[in-house]
Order: structure tokens, then C-alpha cells, then sequence
């Protein structure tokens, strides 16, 4: 092969850029394309239609000559059932896109794409309908620019499936036009529009122009250029929200108070306005519009350059008892996330309330749009997170479809540092407190950044969760919310504890400074973390970022040798990172000291005081898999057992008490009446290898004491083909039917009913699947049943016709079953099916063992919006039975009661007729 000069300087630039990390980011081999828009659009609130002309000035700053653009047409995702928004939705369990009418959905359209005033070919992608391809009549040189031109009409979909549409006349304009995608170093980055996963797009300058009738508010990314008529309108109507505010104080949602919860749309004003917004150093331009809000406009002052901020927020009367301190919000974000981050460079800041179906808010550049929120702490989450998001998504501009963590992720990151800021008493259940969720279930020792703990630990402890560096698309739906938010915040959290607040802040400032307005990679921010703390990370890159090591240290023994602590630690996981050790006095810390990560078990000092106990990891910055073996008491027999706490009804997992959880029941068949009893379990989310419950029941017809109970234990093991290995054992005794004495005589039966006793042993395993978005789940059952009869009646004396006869009979029929069974679910959205193929070897009490074997398979064809047909095929045949006549409750038939395993709740498990002989299984 024959490399050219040219070619090889280039690779030796890639290697020394590579090597050399003290290079500085900003060399001459990092370069990005620039735009600059002009877009006239016009709204028609009739059709719910755009009419637009949009002029690109395309700037070529890479080395490359360009021949072709990819071009993203982003609401035509909304078109048809073909796209990759309807696919990822099915995936994801919805079908309302998918069902939608016509009428409801929503495209672009009248294209005409010309460069620099000549037509071009242009094509959809074969693939992807929202995704177009230029081909350039010539070459466009490094260096060189062209104008890309088009008109395009744009229809509103209805604004219930995602960011773009329209819930009557109010408008949510995102992703609507025709958009570059990002040509970078790697080549193009054209992707289809989703739903979850985001976006990545060319900084630029914006300038449009918004046609619309009068009496609409609209916010919008850029600042207003020139409309001292439309400022001054919107300065009134600031004045009129304070008046109608103060007279509206208490009233919130009363339909008899002024103006309270008006929604309906006021006619729209026969006259337009065109506004003009101008925005630089952007990557996207969103605006809303609506003719119901109220307004409210603040500033606030910049933490290090003390420059001043506008900020709005626009609402209508749902939720305007929220909205009145919607400013304090919006200032308090702004202020926050620049004096971590570094100041906002923009000019204003605003928050819409909206119709949003893409979850609680979407941001946009200067602009965020605000979905419904209940309560003031969730609206203030919501609205500081998507102002956040000018930060990450807008001023840094990484990849929110390959590497969503770096915007969400660090996102959230700043939302839990926000919310213990200034809130560091907050806890888990906030202002929803009371004594059924407080004390009453236990749960005020938690805090807010327990809910991403505990929603981390939900997949993680199954072996289940997913690298923080991934492509958006391809997490599951859950690890998506647990993973790129949740997870993602905790290990920052944990990198800030162990480097230290102000260390961590310099870095972001740093990172912040060096990639503004830019591209930045995971591998930068890496480099700007180790050069500004001056740390090797490799362990919080590779293990944390890139990978899904868990993490779980455990204090084996500490003693006290007078002049400090010797502490073994155990690392359960050998997962090697940082952990810290505090000592406990009076349940406050002291002393809290940071070590490096090792492997398997080692010993450390700690520092000699009065403790009541050491723990590793006070602070829960450390997102441990189990911190229930994190503390060593100093004194007292139990050193490692934490407090006994019976707990009514359930709580979430709680490492410093040892919860077992209870609950009264009652039970009842016809045979043993009403059954009071109570249930002991330690169930709790998120899961534990070890399960259990135990129900007795105490039968006030027979005067025994019945019941169930069930122990289970899970393996998840690392990288093996099965994701879970779970070996229960369980059992249950009940009354089965009345006590018929056939060696007595006809129609004499005993005083209790005959009891049904079932020992229930199996080992399951769960394949592991290839990709975590499947909805396949493949398991293979080994069970086995062990069920015999008891008589209470033994002993007994029992009138007849004949005479009082004492009862000797014990009930014959017991046996024995194994089963072997492939169970496969495919619970996808639509036509979801599952099969079932199982082999059974039992045998009776003496007689011969049989053998069966049989299938069964579900299908539902799906043919409207939650309606389908119900399919189901089953097919049994004996493979070895010595009975002339096999058992009748082993017996294939098309129906009836034979739960010969038990394994079915019957309120009448023997009876023939009536209401309760009506039950049955198939």
C-alpha cells in the first residue's frame, strides 16, 4: 500500500497528539465547521403549520474537501410508522405514535434545496426519512463556504408524543428545521431524531424571524433585536402577573378566583408581528408560543465577572401557584452552575411552562420549555436542571447520542450539589412528609441523593446496569434514567468528595474555559481532571466511567492499640479505588479519612479517639453495591449487626438497621373459614441475594395453624451466560376438601377437612442477553414437588349408622413431580408471544412413575391501541405411564381444577358445582 506524504504527516500528528498529553487543547489539529442561519418563518395557527425560507452559510473549517452534506429533516420522524422515534418508542413500551392518526402526526416538507443559488441533488436516507444527503455540484474546499438555501413547510404533530408539536394554540417549535449535521474529525455524525438520546450540532450564528398574530408571547433562544413595542408589551404584562399574583394569593386552582385556571385559548389577533432574535455561539434555536401567559422578569449578578442576567419565566394560570417564585429559580441556577462552572455568557435566561410529553422539561439554547410538576420543589428541580443544560448540551457541546453523560450525566451532577446546597437538609421525601412516608415507613434518614442511589442499585446489584461511556440508544430504557443521570451523578460526587470541593471546582472551570463553544470528547475532559488535580484517574475512568465494576469495602476488625486503630478492610468487589473511614461518636463523624484503593484485604491506621464505632463511607459519597458491612462498633458483642428494626408493612433498604418487615393478613377457602395470620419478610428495594417470607395463618375452622413460607437466594454472576442463578425452596399447607371415610361407609366424612401439604424446591436460570434493550427473557426451571395429605382426624371417634367408629384412615394419593422446562417471553410492545416446553417425571405413592411431556404458546395479535387477540396453542403427550388408567388429576384435559402442583390460590379447591366449583386453571 502506498501512503502519501501528505497521509503519513497526518498519522504522525494524530501519534504525537496521542503521546504527548501536555499539548495543549487548542492546537491547530482541532478544528469544527461553522453556520450561520437566516430563517423567515411565519406560524399559522388555523392549520398548525410553519411556512419558512431558510438560508446556511456553511463554513468548511476542516482539512477536507467536502463533496457531499448530510442534512437533518428531524420532524419528519413524526411521519409514518417507518421511523426510528416510532421504533424506539415501540422498544420502549409506547404506542401512541404508532397508533396516531394522520391528522396527528406531523412532517416537513417543500423542500427545494439550491447552493449558492443553483438546485443540487438531494436525497433521503434509505434508511431514515429524517435524514437527507447534498450532493454538492462541486467540491466545497477547505476553507471555502457555500450558501445552503431551501423553503420548508412544517405540520405540527400533536404535542403528546415528543419535543416538537402543539397542544391546541400552543406551540412547541424544536428541532423544526432543516439542520447540517456535524462533520468532526471522526466524519459525519447524521443521526435520526429519538427520544432518548439526544442531539450534536454546529456552533453558529442565528438569526430568525417569527411571524405570528399579535397577542402571542413567545421565548425563544437569542435576544430580541430591535420590538421596543414587543419589550414594552411584555414589561406590561410583567406588571399585570405581580398584580394578578397578589390577587390571586391563596386561591391557587379555585375555579371561582379571577383568571384561576383559565386555560382556554383566547381568539388570536387578525394582525401579526414579525420578532427578530440573534443569537452567536449556539448550536440550535428553539421558541415557544402561547397567547395564555403570564410573565415575570428578574436579573441576577454573575459570580466572578459580575455582569447581569435577564431572566424569564412564562406560565399559564395551571400551575401558577408554582410559577410566582419562578424567578428566584431561574437566578438561583444561573448563579449556581456559573460559580461552579464558570459565568453564563449570554444575555437572558428563560423558562416556558409547556405542553411536553419528552418528560419533565427540555432545554434549548437560553430557552427551556416545562412540562406539568405537582409541587414548587419538583417545578424548581425541573427548571435549575434545564438551565443547567446551557452549560451542558449548550456551551459545551459534546455528543449527547454517543456519550450522553457528559451532558445529562454531569447535568445532574450539578442539580444534587445544587439541591444540598441550598437545601442540605432535604430529604428523600421532601416536602411530601408526613407520618405515613416519614416515620411511619421509616424513611427520614434519606436524603435526595439517595433516589439516584437507589435507582443505581436497582440495576446494579442484578448485574443489569450499563457503562456510564455509551451510546445513548443503546441503554435499556430503565438504565437510561439510573445510569446516564443517576449513576453518572454519583460518581462525580464521589470523584468531588475525594479531591475536595475547590479542586474539583478549578477543574470544571478549567474544562469550561478550554471547551466553550466547542466539541469537547471524553478523553478531554479526562486530561483537563488529571492536569488540574494532578491525579492519575485511570481508576475512576476505567473502572467507573468505562466500565461497571461495582464497588463494596467491608471493615473486617479494627483494634485499638492505644495510639490509633489498626482497621483491616476487606475489598469485597476488588474494585480498586479511594474509600474513606470516619469515627463515629454520638451519631456525628470525625476524623473522616481518604485512602487509595487495593486489592483483596489489606490494614490501615486511623487516627486514636473516643469512638463509638468506625464506618466506612459516612457521607455515602462511595456508591457501594452494599454498605451494610460498613461499620465496626468499638465496643459490645454484636460489633458488625446493626440495630433490630420491625418494621410495619415495607421501607427501602436501609444499611445501618437490621430490618425485617411484617404485616397482618387474612386468608380464607371453604374449607379452613377466615385465616388471621401475619407475614414476616425482608423483600425490600432494591433486591438482596437472600429472600424471605413466612406467612402462618391460623385456621378458625380447624384450629391449626396453616400458612406458607419461602426462602430464595440469587447469584448474578460476572460475565457467565447466565444473568441470574435463583435457588428457592418454599412450601404451604392448607385444607384441600372435606374428610370423605369411604372405610366407614358412603357419605360419612370426618370432623376437619383433609390438608394438602406441598414442599416446592427449584433452581432457576436466567440467560444472559446481548443486548440490554431486548424484551427476550430465556429461563431454564428445575423443580421439584414433593405434596402428601394429613388426616386431623386420626383418633377420632366418628358416630355412624352402625356406631361410634374410631378413625384410623390416613389419606392415601401422595407423590412426588419433577419438572424440567424451557420458559421463552418476548414481551415486546406489539405481538408479544411466549412458549413454554417442559418435560414432567412423577409417580404416586407405590404405582409406577409416568412421564409427560408438552408445549404451550401465547400469542396476541395486536390491532388497535391497547386491544389485541389472544392466541393460544398446547399440544401433551405421555411419554411412559404403567397406570391402566392414568391419575385423573395428571390427565390432559381442555379444562378443569387439576392444579396438581399446587401452585394456584382455590377458594374451593374440591368443589364441583356452585360458584366455587366454577374456579379453574389451564
Amino acid at each position: 500500500m502506498r501512503i502519501s506524504f501528505k497521509t503519513l504527516c497526518k498519522v504522525l500528528a494524530c501519534l504525537v497528539a496521542c503521546s504527548a498529553y501536555s499539548i495543549d487543547t487548542n492546537a491547530q489539529d482541532y478544528w469544527q465547521q461553522e453556520l450561520k442561519y437566516s430563517i423567515k418563518v411565519k406560524l399559522d395557527d388555523k392549520k398548525h403549520t410553519l411556512d419558512a425560507y431558510e438560508t446556511i452559510e456553511y463554513i468548511n473549517n476542516s482539512p477536507d474537501e467536502l463533496t457531499y452534506i448530510y442534512m437533518h429533516l428531524w420532524p419528519n420522524a413524526y411521519k409514518d410508522r417507518s421511523t426510528a422515534l416510532v421504533k424506539q418508542k415501540l422498544e420502549n413500551g409506547e404506542k401512541n405514535l404508532y397508533y396516531a392518526s394522520e391528522e396527528r402526526r406531523g412532517y416537513i416538507d417543500g423542500l427545494d434545496f439550491k447552493v449558492d443559488g443553483e438546485k443540487v441533488k438531494w436525497e433521503l436516507d434509505p434508511e431514515h426519512i429524517d435524514i437527507c444527503k447534498l450532493t454538492l455540484n462541486k467540491p466545497l474546499k477547505s476553507g471555502g463556504r457555500i450558501i445552503i438555501s431551501t423553503p420548508f413547510h412544517l405540520k405540527f404533530p400533536r404535542g403528546v408524543y415528543s419535543r416538537l408539536g402543539h397542544i391546541g394554540e400552543s406551540y412547541q417549535v424544536t428541532q423544526w428545521y432543516p439542520k447540517p449535521a456535524v462533520y468532526d474529525a471522526n466524519g459525519w455524525h447524521q443521526m435520526p431524531y429519538l427520544d432518548q438520546g439526544e442531539f450534536y450540532s454546529e456552533y453558529g450564528t442565528y438569526d430568525v424571524f417569527i411571524t405570528l398574530p399579535q397577542n402571542y408571547m413567545v421565548g425563544a433562544t437569542g435576544d430580541l433585536i430591535g420590538g421596543d413595542q414587543e419589550r414594552n408589551w411584555l414589561e406590561m404584562k410583567v406588571e399585570e402577573t405581580k398584580e394578578y399574583l397578589k390577587n390571586s394569593e391563596g386561591l391557587a386552582r379555585n375555579t371561582t378566583a379571577v383568571g384561576i385556571n383559565e386555560l382556554t385559548f383566547p381568539p388570536s389577533a387578525s394582525d401579526t408581528k414579525t420578532l427578530h432574535y440573534r443569537q452567536s455561539n449556539v448550536h440550535d434555536f428553539g421558541w415557544f408560543a402561547d397567547k395564555r401567559w403570564h410573565v415575570l422578569k428578574g436579573e441576577v449578578e454573575l459570580p466572578h465577572s459580575k455582569r447581569k442576567v435577564y431572566t424569564w419565566v412564562m406560565f399559564t394560570d395551571e400551575e401558577a401557584h408554582l410559577w410566582k417564585d419562578g424567578i428566584e429559580y431561574m437566578n438561583d441556577a444561573v448563579y449556581y452552575y456559573s460559580l461552579w462552572n464558570g459565568d453564563y455568557p449570554y444575555q437572558h435566561a428563560t423558562a416556558v411552562d409547556g405542553a411536553l410529553s419528552a418528560g419533565g422539561g427540555m432545554e434549548y439554547p437560553n430557552v427551556t420549555v416545562i412540562g406539568t410538576s405537582g409541587n414548587a420543589f419538583a417545578l424548581e428541580t425541573v427548571i435549575m436542571h434545564e438551565v443547567g443544560h446551557n452549560w451542558f448540551y449548550g456551551i459545551l457541546g459534546s455528543n449527547e447520542r454517543d456519550h450522553p453523560w457528559m451532558d445529562e450525566g454531569l447535568n445532574s451532577f450539578n442539580e444534587n450539589r445544587y439541591i444540598e446546597t441550598k437545601y442540605p437538609d432535604r430529604k428523600l421525601i421532601g416536602a411530601q412528609s408526613n407520618f405515613l412516608s416519614g416515620k411511619f415507613l421509616d424513611l427520614e434518614s434519606f436524603d435526595h441523593k439517595d433516589s439516584y442511589y437507589l435507582g443505581y442499585l436497582l440495576n446494579a446489584r442484578r448485574r443489569l446496569d450499563q457503562p456510564i461511556e455509551f451510546k445513548s440508544a443503546e441503554y435499556s430504557y430503565i438504565n437510561y434514567g439510573t445510569v446516564v443521570y443517576g449513576k453518572t451523578a454519583l460518581v462525580f460526587d464521589y470523584l468531588m468528595a475525594y479531591l475536595g470541593n475547590d479542586v474539583m471546582d478549578n477543574a470544571m472551570h478549567a474544562y469550561f474555559d478550554t471547551w466553550k463553544f466547542k466539541h469537547p470528547q471524553p478523553e478531554d475532559l479526562r486530561k483537563i481532571l488529571e492536569e488540574e488535580t494532578g491525579k492519575d484517574l485511570s481508576w475512576f475512568f476505567d473502572n467507573l466511567i468505562n466500565g461497571v465494576a461495582l464497588i463494596d469495602y467491608k471493615i473486617v476488625k479494627a483494634k485499638n492499640t492505644g495510639s490509633e486503630y489498626t482497621v483491616t478492610v476487606r475489598n469485597v468487589a476488588n474494585t480498586n479505588v479511594p474509600f474513606s473511614i470516619s469515627g463515629i461518636v454520638d451519631g456525628k463523624s470525625t476524623n473522616t479519612t481518604w485512602y487509595e484503593g487495593f486489592d483483596k484485604k489489606t490494614e490501615v491506621t486511623f487516627a486514636a479517639g473516643d469512638y463509638d464505632a468506625l464506618k466506612i463511607d459516612w457521607s455515602k459519597d462511595i456508591p457501594e453495591v452494599n454498605r451494610r458491612n460498613n461499620t465496626y462498633k468499638t465496643a459490645g458483642l454484636f460489633k458488625k449487626v446493626e440495630p433490630l428494626r420491625l418494621q410495619l408493612l415495607t421501607s427501602l433498604e436501609n444499611p445501618n438497621k437490621t430490618q425485617i418487615f411484617w404485616t397482618p393478613v387474612i386468608g380464607w377457602n371453604e374449607y379452613d373459614h377466615a385465616m388471621p395470620g401475619l407475614a414476616v419478610y425482608n423483600s425490600v428495594m432494591p433486591a438482596r441475594r437472600l429472600e424471605y417470607v413466612f406467612m402462618p395463618l391460623y385456621s378458625t375452622s380447624t384450629q391449626t395453624v396453616l400458612g406458607s413460607a419461602k426462602l430464595g437466594y440469587n447469584w448474578f454472576p460476572k460475565g457467565a451466560p447466565f444473568q441470574n442463578i435463583r435457588l428457592t425452596v418454599g412450601g404451604s399447607r392448607y385444607s384441600n376438601g372435606n374428610n370423605a371415610l369411604p372405610a366407614l361407609g358412603e357419605g360419612i366424612y370426618g370432623k376437619n377437612p383433609i390438608q394438602a401439604n406441598k414442599l416446592k424446591t427449584e433452581l432457576g436460570f436466567t440467560l444472559r442477553n446481548k443486548s440490554a434493550r431486548t424484551k427476550v427473557v430465556n429461563k431454564l426451571l428445575l423443580t421439584s414437588y414433593d405434596v402428601w395429605f394429613t388426616n386431623s382426624d386420626v383418633g377420632d371417634v366418628i358416630p355412624t349408622k352402625s356406631g361410634a367408629v374410631s378413625v384410623n384412615y390416613f389419606p392415601e394419593g401422595n407423590y412426588y413431580v419433577k419438572r424440567l422446562a424451557f420458559v421463552h417471553t418476548n414481551g415486546r410492545t406489539l405481538n408479544p408471544y411466549d412458549f413454554t416446553v417442559s418435560v414432567e417425571q412423577g409417580q404416586v405413592q407405590s404405582a409406577e412413575p409416568f412421564v409427560k411431556a408438552q408445549v404451550e404458546a401465547n400469542y396476541q395479535v395486536s390491532y388497535r391501541r391497547g386491544r389485541g387477540l389472544d392466541i393460544r396453542l398446547f399440544s401433551g403427550r405421555f411419554l411412559y405411564n404403567d397406570f391402566p388408567n392414568v391419575e385423573p388429576k395428571f390427565a390432559f384435559a381442555m379444562h378443569g381444577n387439576r392444579d396438581y402442583l399446587y401452585d394456584h390460590v382455590f377458594l374451593g379447591r374440591s368443589e364441583t358445582s356452585g360458584m366455587l366449583g366454577a374456579q379453574f386453571v389451564r
